[in-house]
């Protein structure tokens, strides 16, 4: 289950079976980071481009949509 939203992190659920992560975007470090969102630890990471911001989930939680801050993109 993933877990996301608006500035860079937040909640959403992807499915019941899953135990929950945190999907928070890193701005220092050009990446996101998945979180176990019960304990805080960092599970894993990607980049993702310069500076992510702003975040979003798809309808069915499989993909995240970062804005990059400052220059006018997303990914």
């Amino acid at each position: 289950m993933v877990l996301a939203a608006v500035a860079s992190y937040g909640v959403a659920y992807v499915a019941a079976d899953e135990k929950p992560v945190l999907l928070v975007g890193h701005k220092w470090s050009n990446s996101a980071g998945f979180y176990d969102a019960a304990t805080g630890k960092l599970e894993t990471f990607v980049q993702v481009g310069r500076r992510p911001h702003e975040l979003a989930l798809s309808h069915d939680g499989r993909r995240a949509y970062f804005t990059l801050y400052g220059i006018d993109l997303y990914t």
